[in-house]
């Protein structure tokens, strides 16, 4: 398993996704962070679908987001960072007709 970074991200950070873009398994690309918020990492790495959910990579191995979107207007794609996304499976515990669920789908 990758483990999970402690190390700060910042603008020009070299980050690396992994994921199943357009169907093929172990898709690999590499780019830099533009910018963070709270929640979100926008990065330079080519994004395609399939490549949702994989992990977003700093440059010593480790986990620092997942990968959710990509921008059909800008030159840039988005990721989730690694406190936001923990934060949410801890926030989203949900019980639906008595049985727990983690999330929402109403």
């Amino acid at each position: 398993p990758l483990e999970l970074s402690e190390n700060f991200m910042w603008s020009g950070y070299w980050v690396m996704t992994l994921g199943s873009a357009a169907g093929f398994e172990g898709s690999v690309s590499f780019g830099n962070i533009v910018n963070t918020t709270n929640r979100d990492v926008l990065i330079t790495n080519n994004i395609s679908p399939g490549s949702s959910g994989g992990p977003l990579i700093d440059n010593e191995g480790n986990v620092i987001g997942v990968t959710t979107w990509s921008s059909t207007t800008q030159q840039y794609n988005g990721a989730v960072s690694l406190d936001a996304f923990c934060k949410e499976i801890l926030d989203c515990q949900y019980e639906y007709d008595g049985e727990k669920t983690w999330w929402d789908y109403s």
